[in-house]
């Protein structure tokens, strides 16, 4: 019995520790979702980024443009060159006004990152059971599961507020899909699943 309990700590803590690492991957990637533009559809977005009083410094158009978007930065890959800059750090235009989209931009980056503080911080708890004693210090184990449901919560929050912020085309006839940063995030949030229900399962 104590066999099994140990096994159930450990895969859970496995579970969350891979969590923790596709949530701190998937948060820093630069491609929450990506697009292919060609001239038109760049100079419209070009023109609405006017309108929100936000510069873009290079200008220069080829047929075909693959764009990618993340969490904090975006990526723009022309012919073989690929360039990437930071995204906004204040959702406050010069005129006042606020972005709703950037809202949910900085909603998204504060969730998951939460999540991913959450996570380790689980992972750390349920080994240091293992490590303590397999029959002592039972609100290390309390707090361990708190903290799995709770990197749970936080994390299906940012990746939902991530995914809506990433596809958002603005109004604009430009086709979006989900890359590789919201994959690995979902991923995530399934590995804190497991786990989550793992540390339940131990009494």
């Amino acid at each position: 019995m104590v066999l099994d309990k140990r096994v159930l700590i450990i895969a859970s803590g496995s579970a969350m520790t891979l969590a923790c690492i596709l949530f701190i991957v998937g948060n820093a990637l630069p491609s929450w979702s990506s697009a292919k533009l060609d001239s038109a559809q760049i100079n419209l977005l070009y023109n609405m980024l006017t309108q929100y009083d936000i510069s873009v410094k290079d200008q220069t158009t080829s047929d075909e443009t693959q764009v990618t978007i993340g969490l904090w930065r975006g990526c723009a890959s022309i012919l073989q060159l690929t360039a990437c800059s930071n995204l906004l750090s204040s959702c406050t235009l010069r005129n006042g006004e606020s972005l709703p989209l950037c809202q949910k931009m900085m909603a998204a980056r504060a969730f998951v990152t939460i999540a991913c503080i959450i996570s380790g911080a689980s992972a750390v708890c349920l080994f240091a059971y293992i490590l303590q004693s397999i029959n002592k210090y039972q609100k290390v184990l309390i707090i361990s599961k708190i903290l799995t449901f709770s990197s749970l919560v936080t994390g299906v929050i940012g990746i939902a507020l991530g995914i809506v912020f990433a596809t958002d085309n603005g109004g604009l006839p430009i086709k979006k899909s989900v890359s590789v940063g919201a994959i690995l995030t979902i991923l995530a949030v399934a590995m804190n699943l497991i786990g989550a229900v793992l540390s339940l399962l131990v009494r």
